[in-house]
C-alpha cells in the first residue's frame, strides 16, 4: 500500500449569501443508483518514501454508478476564484441517488493516485450546489455555501411548488449557507420529502398538492406548503463521511 498524506493549502474567502446567477459546471449522472461526491482536485509529489497531496483549487467530482464503475472529473471552471453567485449543477436523473460533499481525502478510481480527491474545500470555494435529484428515493447533502436542492425538477417549472411527484421519499439537507429546498407533489405520508435547512436563512417549499405536505425541519426559516417537524434523524449537523 502506498502511503499518502494530503496538505491543505488555502486562502480563506468570504462566502456569498446571494442567489445563484450562473452555473460554473454541469455534471449529469445516468439513470441508475448513483453516488456523486464533490471535492477538490489535487496534485502530488513524492518525498521521503510517500506521496504528498495538495489541493489545486479546482472542483473534483467522483461518481460511482449502479454497476460500481468509478468516474473522476476535474472542473477548472469551478475553482477558488468562482463567485458565490455561481453553483455547480448536478443532475441525478432516475434511480436512488446520493449527492454529498467529500469530507475526507480518497482515491476516486481504486489505486490511481491521479484521482485523489481532497475534501470539498469551503475555505476557498464560495460557489454552492444546485442539485436536481430526479425520480427515485434520493438524498442531497448540501455544502456550507448557498445551495438549491430539488427533489425532482424536470426542466424549468415556475412556480417551484409544482414539481411533479416521483412516488419516492427524498431527503434534502441544506447545512450552512442560505439554502432553498424544494419538494415535489407526492401525496401520501410515505412519499413526502424531509426538508432540513440547517444553519443560515433557508427557504423550504414542500409542494402545493393534495392532503399531505412535506416535512420541513424547524431550521427552515420560511416554510411554504410544509408541515413542521423537529426531530432530525437523517441529515445531522454535518454531511456524512460517505465513501465506498
Amino acid at each position: 500500500m502506498v502511503a499518502a498524506t494530503f496538505i491543505v493549502c488555502a486562502t480563506v474567502g468570504l462566502q456569498s449569501a446571494t442567489a445563484h446567477a450562473s452555473t460554473c459546471a454541469t455534471f449529469t449522472a445516468d439513470s441508475g443508483d448513483n453516488v456523486i461526491i464533490l471535492g477538490e482536485t489535487t496534485s502530488y509529489f513524492w518525498y521521503s518514501g510517500k506521496y504528498w497531496f495538495y489541493g489545486t483549487g479546482d472542483l473534483a467530482v467522483c461518481w460511482k454508478n449502479t454497476y460500481g464503475v468509478y468516474t473522476y472529473t476535474s472542473y477548472s471552471s469551478c475553482d477558488q476564484n468562482t463567485s458565490g453567485n455561481d453553483s455547480v449543477y448536478v443532475k441525478a436523473l432516475a434511480g436512488d441517488d446520493v449527492v454529498v460533499p467529500n469530507v475526507e481525502g480518497h482515491n476516486c478510481e481504486g489505486s490511481a493516485i491521479s484521482t485523489y480527491v481532497n475534501p470539498f474545500n469551503e475555505a476557498i470555494f464560495d460557489f454552492g450546489l444546485t442539485a436536481d435529484m430526479g425520480t427515485g428515493a434520493d438524498t442531497a447533502y448540501g455544502t456550507d455555501n448557498d445551495d438549491d436542492l430539488y427533489s425532482n425538477k424536470p426542466g424549468t417549472i415556475i412556480p417551484y411548488n409544482y414539481l411533479p411527484r416521483d412516488y419516492a421519499e427524498d431527503f434534502l439537507c441544506g447545512y450552512g449557507g442560505d439554502d432553498s429546498l424544494y419538494g415535489d407533489h407526492d401525496d401520501t405520508e410515505a412519499y413526502e420529502e424531509i426538508l432540513h435547512g440547517g444553519d443560515g436563512t433557508d427557504y423550504c417549499n414542500g409542494g402545493q398538492d393534495g392532503n399531505y405536505y412535506d416535512w420541513a425541519h424547524s431550521t427552515c426559516e420560511t416554510r411554504v406548503y410544509a408541515s413542521n417537524f423537529s426531530v432530525d434523524t437523517t441529515c445531522g449537523s454535518n454531511p456524512p463521511n460517505l465513501w465506498w
